[in-house]
């Protein structure tokens, strides 16, 4: 089980002073590093919303599920991120590798779902009840690229893809308080018609950490497979549904 045995903080005239000299701006800047890390690319963040025309222009029609492999996690200690903001650019850079593969450590050891499979699920299921489509299989086929034409052409059998993707999930302690945590997920839908490689939706969705009266420790996050963890990540996913939902209709 991971631990974060972060010393107390020393002054900041010491050596060791970094919990004053260590800002808001640094730390976002570490937090950066580490989730660029296990993305891939840059994500647009513009909301398309499905047109008032589009059920007479998209029933009957094919669609498929898109599917990425597992986003990196990013476990973001205190500790860990101190120690890299000491050395720079290159130090964020090797404490956000390091959060990255402490992460997916957690994440194997502790069978911790990509919360975004699920949400494609759901969203794939009311697209097809909604507009009339036929589901069309996937294969195997997995996509690493935002760049819609791309997704189309990975997709040639269907008439749409549906695209949702994990963009960011990670746990972050509080600038003002290194002692506990909390966790960021962000998620990214594409709807694309491959005969044009062109979004004719497309929704995005960000849970930043909120601070709540008992904030967890990173013991507490980990403890017994890191059932709190996973109860969290849970209802960030659950409040981007609706969110992705209602970027897709425009309701």
């Amino acid at each position: 089980m991971p631990t974060d045995p972060t010393p107390a903080m020393p002054s900041v005239n010491s050596a060791g002073g970094l919990r004053r000299s260590l800002n808001r701006s640094t730390w976002l800047a570490c937090v950066t590093i580490a989730a660029a890390v296990g993305t891939t690319g840059c994500v647009n963040t513009r909301n398309v919303t499905l047109g008032s025309d589009v059920g007479s222009r998209l029933s009957g029609k094919s669609i498929v599920l898109a599917s990425r492999e597992r986003p990196g996690f990013a476990l973001n200690t205190s500790s860990r991120i101190a120690v890299g903001a000491m050395f720079g650019a290159l130090g964020g850079a090797i404490a956000g590798a390091t959060a990255i593969k402490a992460g997916n450590e957690l994440v194997t050891d502790n069978q911790i779902e990509d919360p975004a499979p699920a949400l494609g699920a759901t969203l794939l299921s009311e697209l097809v009840a909604t507009y009339h489509l036929n589901v069309a299989a996937g294969g195997s086929t997995t996509i690493d690229s935002e760049q819609p034409e791309q997704i189309a052409r990975a997709y040639p059998g269907a008439d749409l893809v549906l695209d949702v993707g994990t963009t960011n999930w990670s746990v972050i302690y509080f600038p003002t308080d290194w002692s506990h945590y909390g966790v960021m997920y962000a998620v990214k839908l594409n709807l694309v018609e491959t005969r044009t490689g062109q979004n004719i939706a497309a929704a995005f969705c960000i849970r930043k950490p909120d601070k709540t009266a008992d904030p967890p420790s990173i013991n507490d996050l980990t403890f017994n497979q890191a059932a709190r963890l996973k109860t969290m990540l849970a209802a960030a996913a659950q409040s981007c549904l609706a969110e992705l939902r209602s970027g897709l209709h425009g309701v």
